[in-house]
């Protein structure tokens, strides 16, 4: 069984702004990407790479393939925006794994 890791911590700051939006795989997370964003790669499904980020306002987006996925953190849990199809909350760790609470 493959576990997430965490890879490529950065705290962006006015100078190394540019290098963390070169770094940042997500191309949608890597255009918002302000001083004071907390951003990270993950490595998921054994290989694949994805990109989690935490905002200053503790909005925070996940992808995992494709475009990002966005909601609020709470905690240390990302809730997305849009719930599963039972109406249940879809959440991530900061390692990128998913888990459903009841709305």
């Amino acid at each position: 069984m493959a576990y997430n890791r965490l890879i490529d911590h950065t705290e962006v700051t006015a100078d190394n702004l540019a290098d963390a939006q070169e770094a940042c795989v997500a191309c949608d997370q890597s255009a918002e990407l302000v001083p004071g964003c907390i951003t990270w790669g993950i490595v998921y499904d054994g290989e694949q790479r994805g990109q989690m980020t935490r905002w200053p306002s503790d909005r925070g987006a996940v992808c995992l393939g494709g475009g990002s996925s966005w909601g609020d953190w709470d905690g240390d849990r990302l809730v997305l925006d849009d719930p599963d199809e039972h109406g249940n909350a879809v959440c991530y760790d900061a390692y990128g794994v998913e888990s459903h609470r009841q709305a």
